[in-house]
Formats: structure tokens, sequence, C-alpha cells
């Protein structure tokens, strides 16, 4: 899983992608000590939205169990580094045309951004 700080609005907040399927949600908001538990926010976090995306819990159990022990490292694959690019200017753009991180449903928005056609994915969306 690629991780990615971006700071809006003056708010840390972390975008987050699993390499294979391009999936990727924001969590907002990050605190000094969730950087501690950062493995812990984005499972948590990765669940919520799997939910929200209508995935069972047998689904969710299975990625979970798929990504396993979630290290942050550098990454040389092109493929996630694009697609983490164009998520990080569809969210910076999202929060300009709301008028701020503060006025933007991060649920919808979350939603949106893995029903956007993705190159790597032959076009199709993250959720499929």
């Amino acid at each position: 899983m690629g991780a990615n700080l971006l700071i809006l609005d003056r708010h840390k907040c972390v975008l987050f992608t699993i390499g294979h399927t391009s999936y990727s949600f924001l969590v907002a908001g990050l605190k000094k000590s969730d950087f501690q538990i950062l493995d812990e926010v984005s499972r948590q976090n990765l669940f919520r939205n799997l939910m929200r995306d209508g995935f069972s819990q047998e689904a969710i159990e299975k990625v979970l169990d798929e990504i396993g022990e979630i290290a942050f490292t550098g990454t040389c694959s092109r493929s996630v580094l694009g697609t983490m690019n164009d998520m990080s200017s569809i969210i910076k753009w999202t929060v300009q045309d709301e008028g701020g991180l503060l006025n933007v449903d991060i649920v919808e928005m979350n939603l949106k951004l893995n029903r956007i056609p993705l190159g790597p994915l032959d076009y199709k969306f993250a959720t499929d």
C-alpha cells in the first residue's frame, strides 16, 4: 500500500493507494500521534471505505489478509506513483472547488475517487 502526505488547508492528510487494485482513499486531519500508528489508521480507514463501497465483510477480510502487514517504504512502481499523483490532483481540485477541506464530504470524495476509469486497470474502476 502506498501512502502520500498531503497538506490541505494546513491539515495533514494521507492518501493511501493499494498497489495491485489502485483502490485509493484519503484520511484527513491526522495528528502527530496518528503517524505513530499509521498501519492501524490505514487498516481502519480501508475497512470503513470498503464497507461504504458496498463490499461484504468476507471480501473486506480477504483484502486485509492479502495486504498482510503494512510497511511504508519507497516504491519504484510507476503505475502506483502515477495513480497517486492523479488522485492527489483530483483531491486538491475538489478541496479548492468546495471552498476548503472543511466543506468537503471526505466519504463522498473517496467513493468518487474509486469510480474513475484508470489506465493501469485497462480503464476499469478500482472498485471492480
